[in-house]
């Protein structure tokens, strides 16, 4: 038996395969479109409560009994439903997440992953490249948002900076691949440092950049 969670949505869902094709103008016009709307602790709520709740008709009885059949369907072969918001519900219920949506995620992600996961990829960086402030941190984290007014480029300075990306020696560790060499310069063991910086064939492309940099500030 699988969990689910109370914002499971009742259309388009391949879970209720019954209600795939089916008509949901007339649920969406009375606002029900997740699971909790129409199912708390186990139970489907009774037509009485749904029609008192939703403002339904004694003629609608029909809509009401073919979701609560597709609903029963489903959940005696796999599912039970519980009222628990689980966390990506929670960033749904964000009432400024569309204003401040990667501040908000940061911090809840911190709160999932504790400060434990930012620590340890802290001591990675420091590894590689020496100490790493909190100063510094808070001001490369504070700099995703000014790299770019693309979101892919900041996305990927994201995911530069936790060490999202897997080098060939991480794979290579991970038996995903054979060999830990770079692809580009066949370097053994080419970690993280390796594969966006020190590799020759990447380190050229980095000292173009300085140079143009130093040109433009040269100019200004």
């Amino acid at each position: 038996m699988k969990n689910s969670f109370g914002f499971t949505p009742l259309w388009t869902n391949n879970k209720f395969k019954e209600l795939v094709d089916c008509e949901s103008t007339f649920w969406d016009s009375k606002g029900i479109k997740r699971l909790e709307q129409i199912f708390d602790n186990g139970q489907l709520f009774s037509f009485d409560h749904i029609k008192r709740v939703y403002d339904i008709n004694d003629n609608d009885w029909l809509y009401y009994w073919q979701v609560s059949h597709a609903v029963h369907n489903t959940i005696d072969k796999e599912i039970y439903v519980t009222q628990k918001h689980n966390f990506i519900e929670a960033l749904i219920q964000i009432e400024h997440l569309k204003k401040k949506g990667i501040s908000i995620l940061y911090k809840k992600l911190n709160k999932v992953i504790g400060i434990r996961g930012i620590d340890r990829i802290k001591e990675k960086w420091s590894r590689t490249v020496g100490t790493v402030s909190e100063d510094d941190w808070d001001t490369m984290g504070q700099n995703i948002s000014k790299v770019s007014r693309n979101m892919e480029y900041k996305i990927t300075q994201f995911k530069i900076l936790h060490r999202t990306h897997y080098s060939a020696l991480h794979l290579y560790r991970m038996v995903v691949k054979t060999t830990s060499q770079c692809v580009k310069c066949g370097l053994d063991e080419a970690d993280y440092l390796h594969s966006f910086w020190s590799c020759e064939k990447i380190s050229v492309f980095w000292e173009s950049v300085i140079k143009e940099i130093c040109i433009a500030g040269e100019k200004n």
